[in-house]
């Protein structure tokens, strides 16, 4: 899945800590930076690449409203306000997916989350296929191996260091992260945990939140357990 630019713009620290503590619960979103000043911010937007932008309404020196008014870019926002009366105000305009209402309360954080993702997903499917391969390199033993995608079973998070363990038993330890993994590998891949991606064709059942693969028994947990679900076909 694509990972999404995101940039938090709000005067209140504690407000942007909280925003912050959630969104690291999804891969999806990588928070670039973070801003106390609109002015400062709509700068920062002029020169980079962004894609969501979680936003309070009532900012000093530029307000949200203005703001979105004035950056020519097509960007996604988020809007948190403290005042339900924006959210009527705001009705109609494309690039606003959603909007939370303060003090932020995580279950409706992730829903407006979650619906900004599924939405992304149904206008993109068609406009930006899957490019999928049938093998990564990867740096193994100060080597340079080739792994064959459909022989991964699945990839475990250890500190600084990735495990991919592959259906021929033979597992491989390579410095890097589950989020570089995730964007490169195909759409079967998808993470279940902060700790986990599967290969869901490899899946053989789940019960009561776990995932059995072969003698592996992998933990899903709340933040990914729908994603999981719309990724996997249930008759």
């Amino acid at each position: 899945m694509k990972i999404h630019n995101t940039i938090i713009i709000d005067d209140d620290k504690s407000t942007i800590e909280i925003m912050n503590k959630l969104c690291s619960k999804h891969y999806f979103l990588k928070i670039e930076k973070s801003f106390t000043e609109s002015v400062e911010a709509f700068e920062y937007v002029n020169k980079n690449d962004v894609d969501l932008i979680f936003l309070d309404i009532e900012m000093p020196s530029l307000n949200g409203l203005d703001f979105i008014k004035n950056v020519n870019k097509n960007i996604n926002y988020i809007i948190i306000s403290s005042k339900k009366d924006y959210a009527f105000n705001l009705i109609g305009n494309q690039n606003i997916v959603g909007y939370i209402h303060k003090p932020i309360n995580e279950d409706s954080f992730n829903k407006k989350v979650d619906s900004y993702i599924n939405s992304y997903r149904n206008k993109n499917t068609v406009l930006i296929p899957h490019q999928d391969s049938d093998f990564i390199f990867v740096n193994y033993n100060r080597k340079i191996v080739k792994i064959n995608v459909d022989g991964i079973l699945l990839l475990e998070s250890r500190g600084d260091y990735v495990i991919i363990k592959t259906t021929c038993k033979k597992n491989y330890l390579t410095k890097n992260t589950l989020k570089n993994f995730i964007v490169k590998l195909p759409g079967c891949f998808i993470r279940v945990h902060k700790s986990y991606i599967i290969n869901i064709s490899k899946i053989d059942e789940i019960e009561n939140n776990i995932i059995v693969m072969g003698k592996e028994h992998i933990p899903i947990s709340k933040t990914y357990n729908k994603i999981l679900k719309q990724n996997i076909n249930t008759i």
